[in-house]
């Protein structure tokens, strides 16, 4: 048989896989060390002396998510503070400062799903009409962190998420993936995680690699808490989140007391 450079020899063939992990992505007794909540703990104190309500309620929902038992104790006044920030975000026909609306709102609920934060129709309207136009200039990346962000403030809401809007929302990850941008990444595939604790967004090692090796871009530990989880989910209760249970039965790590917070 004469020789054909065109001919495929199947016994050359191979399939790659994706790559496997050898540990759990994230152990939080591992990543989250007490120097970390030494810092944590500062900084937050920090903000809440100096009314800093866009510092602190960034770094306190962070605290929430990796340690849901903290209580803030939170005083009427520092919560007025809170929301007298959120009304600073109050600019019509801006879409850039409704997703800044949209992102303190929901970092207020993740600190205490039991406080009403007052939002009327109108806001509610706004809201999803930034979530709107993200889908109308298929601009699928910040449509899925909009929507997740609304699902937290609260999960009885509308979000229109029907095959286009999970098509789109899944080419714009591997887009991210493939440019190795890889805390806008991150930011997608939590919110896709939040939206579907289902929704399969294939995070081999080479993803977490990436993740883990994007510095200088820090990539929040409760992000990649919430993308390790076994489960999440968004109730009345807000944002819960279960481990693998490999974790859970690793040796019980040291959290900060609650009155430190």
């Amino acid at each position: 048989m004469s020789y054909n450079p065109d001919r495929i020899n199947i016994h050359e063939l191979t399939v790659e896989e994706p790559e496997k992990l050898a540990e759990l992505p994230f152990n939080q007794e591992r990543d989250v060390t007490q120097n970390y909540w030494q810092w944590i703990k500062d900084k937050l104190q920090d903000y809440r002396q100096n009314k800093d309500w866009i510092g602190f309620t960034s770094l306190a929902q962070i605290i929430k998510i990796l340690n849901p038992m903290i209580e803030f104790d939170l005083s009427e006044d520092e919560w007025q503070g809170m929301k007298q920030q959120l009304k600073n975000y109050y600019e019509p026909h801006k879409i850039g400062a409704w997703e800044n609306f949209s992102t303190k709102a929901m970092q207020m609920k993740i600190i205490d799903p039991s406080h009403d934060l007052g939002l009327d129709e109108s806001t509610w309207q706004t809201m999803k009409e930034c979530l709107k136009s993200h889908r109308e200039n298929k601009l699928w990346g910040s449509f899925a962190v909009q929507a997740a962000k609304i699902k937290i403030i609260d999960p009885t809401q509308d979000l229109s998420l029907d095959q286009t809007a999970w098509t789109g929302m899944k080419d714009e990850l591997e887009k991210h993936r493939r440019g190795n941008y890889w805390y806008s990444f991150s930011e997608i595939a939590m919110s896709m995680r939040i939206l579907n604790p289902n929704v399969d967004l294939a995070l081999d090692g080479a993803a977490w690699r990436g993740m883990r090796e994007s510095s200088p871009l820090d990539i929040s530990k409760s992000t990649m808490k919430i993308l390790a989880a076994k489960k999440v989910e968004v109730t009345e209760k807000g944002l819960e989140i279960t481990m693998p249970e490999l974790e859970l039965g690793t040796k019980k790590q040291t959290l900060p007391k609650t009155k430190q917070f």
